[in-house]
């Protein structure tokens, strides 16, 4: 190239994406145009007689100079005039917008073999630690459907990442290649849209289990009747069992809401009113329960705590199942109360039923576990049950469910005292079923057998499957809290 006395190149850049190695870089340049002979030489020596700063002629020049405008275009014979001092953040912007098919080829230029040698395992070093591939492999991504592989792939090629999605039913896995931190985010997009399928499979889990004690019902204009699905009654249910004054429909295609006090539906398409029911399919309550108090209205309130007589036989009972692993770990109890939720109870006797034709004949399926918590969230559990939506408050080691213990004295631990001191435990009803050892990342538990079904997961996942002493369970429905128990 030197030889042939290049006539028409005009301008050649040298960025230097650090600004500290500026110097180091202009005098090893410098070194090797003096005494290379080579291309670097004829390098130096056109720059030298082109440019009065030499500083400028790289990415980064004196900072002091640069902001007095040393080295200006009017200095420098032949510099573009869109020539823009790349610093740090650019240069991180500029490859972030590479594509990840892009290919970039680096020419090392070093003072010895050696020193380039160092370079290049250097930068491959840097290329291994930053680009990753990763795995996700879980039985729901065979239901993944093809809006969400859509909106995942977009997602992935927006933050540069090669993705594979695997829905065949003996693989389910989804395969990613990329810079470390984009694939970090496409892996919690992903994480995302699993929880959203296991949050919506048990919707509908609950949904059925109401909707074999609680109908809502149309009364239509011809003297028929109609039930609502079963997703639109539970959520009517909710809405009603809350005392909220109307339920509105988030639903896409049916737009309507329905007045509690009048017990009328009004489209909000058509405009057309029409009077709706609440059919209840409930058995008795537990013989142990008190009567549920009314409200001014006339109507049950959803939740009611009864405190125990501590001469009662059920207060001893629950207190002797505490006192098993507790007893000389607290100094008092101050109360024991019997959780009355109906709505939270049929759906747990629903699922229970379920699980008992579900699983082999004579197989344990409920146990009495203990749950330690937060002051903060006993209404919410007393209301809505153990909503996992707060997995994840006390780690997740074993999967991203709810945790129970086997013995009282572990969940003490995580039962936080309030500003007096007191602290809060339920005796809960669990429905463990049949279980494996679980892992940190599991959103739901594995498949019984894979091989023959992918959908027919376990019940619950625990710590040790010999003798478990840690449950998780994923369905809302498959525990209630039957007791709470104050101490200190």
């Amino acid at each position: 190239f030197t030889k042939k006395k290049p006539q028409h190149l005009k301008v050649i850049r040298m960025v230097l994406y650090q600004a500290r190695l500026h110097q180091e870089f202009t005098e090893a340049f410098k070194q090797m145009g003096e005494s290379s002979g080579g291309f670097l030489s004829y390098l130096y020596n056109q720059g030298a007689k082109a440019f009065q700063n030499v500083g400028s002629f790289f990415g980064y020049g004196n900072e002091e100079e640069q902001m007095e405008g040393s080295g200006s275009d009017e200095d420098v014979e032949g510099q573009d005039d869109d020539w823009e001092d790349i610093g740090d953040e650019s240069a991180k912007r500029m490859l972030a917008n590479l594509a990840l098919e892009s290919e970039v080829i680096l020419h090392i230029y070093g003072q010895t073999d050696q020193s380039v040698k160092r370079a290049e395992k250097r930068l491959r070093a840097i290329i291994d630690t930053q680009f990753v591939n990763d795995e996700v492999e879980n039985p729901s991504i065979t239901t993944l459907s093809d809006e969400t592989v859509d909106e995942l792939e977009t997602f992935a090629k927006s933050h540069q990442v090669d993705i594979d999605i695997d829905r065949d039913p003996a693989l389910h896995f989804i395969k990613l290649h990329g810079c470390q931190g984009d694939v970090l985010q496409v892996k919690d997009k992903i994480r995302d849209a699993i929880a959203a399928l296991g949050e919506e499979k048990t919707k509908k889990q609950a949904a059925g289990a109401v909707f074999k004690h609680i109908h809502w019902i149309r009364e239509l204009s011809d003297g028929e009747t109609e039930d609502y699905d079963e997703v639109f009654s539970f959520e009517i249910e909710q809405a009603y069992q809350q005392k909220k004054t109307q339920y509105v429909s988030r639903d896409s295609v049916e737009k309507f809401t329905i007045d509690f006090k009048s017990m009328q539906e009004t489209d909000l398409i058509s405009g057309d009113i029409i009077t709706v029911k609440r059919g209840d399919l409930t058995q008795e309550n537990p013989s142990n329960w008190d009567k549920m108090p009314v409200n001014p209205n006339g109507k049950e309130v959803p939740v009611h705590l009864v405190t125990l007589q501590t001469s009662s036989p059920e207060y001893k009972d629950v207190e002797s199942k505490f006192n098993v692993t507790m007893a000389g770990r607290y100094s008092q109890i101050l109360s024991i109360q019997r959780l009355q939720n109906p709505m939270l109870y049929w759906q747990y006797v629903a699922r229970k039923k379920e699980m008992n034709k579900q699983n082999p004949s004579g197989h344990k399926n409920e146990l009495w576990l203990w749950h330690g918590t937060d002051p903060g969230v006993l209404n919410n559990i007393n209301t809505q049950g153990f909503n996992r939506s707060f997995k994840g408050k006390n780690g997740t080691a074993y999967g991203e469910g709810v945790y129970f213990a086997r013995d009282a004295n572990y969940s003490n631990s995580y039962a936080r005292p309030d500003g007096s001191g007191q602290k809060h435990m339920y005796c809960t009803w669990v429905l463990t079923g049949e279980y494996t050892v679980g892992n940190s990342g599991m959103l739901v538990p594995p498949p019984k057998n894979p091989n023959i079904n992918q959908h027919v997961l376990f019940d619950s996942t625990v710590d040790n499957q010999a003798n478990p002493s840690i449950y998780v369970v994923y369905n809302d429905s498959q525990n209630y809290p039957a007791y709470l128990i104050k101490y200190k």
